[in-house]
């Protein structure tokens, strides 16, 4: 449960930094700050994407009764992953904002 309220997580930061920077009228075609601000926002969409599958997937093992309390790599992979993720998305947005364009 608690993958997938992490991986909840992920996907609610991301969807608030990508409203941010649409409110301030950031658009990729009109800076370089834009587009790079996009590329970014992009690589984290990717992120959020794959860990809301491993999100579900840890629920679906649970749901079905395939977790073991003696095998929990599947759990270790999916938190390592998600913690990477969120790791990642702090740098990617911080980057913009510490280097902020003209």
């Amino acid at each position: 449960m608690m993958l997938a309220a992490a991986a909840t997580l992920l996907g609610v930061a991301w969807a608030l930094d990508l409203q941010g920077w649409a409110d301030m009228g950031l658009r990729p075609s009109q800076s370089p700050q834009g587009a790079t601000v996009a590329a970014l926002l992009s690589w984290q969409g990717l992120f959020v994407l794959v860990s809301a599958i491993m999100g579900l997937y840890a629920l679906a093992r649970l749901a079905r009764g395939y977790v073991r309390a003696g095998q929990p790599a599947t759990f270790e992979v999916i938190g390592l992953f998600i913690a990477y993720g969120a790791a990642q998305g702090a740098f990617a947005a911080a980057l913009p904002r510490l280097f902020p364009g003209s």
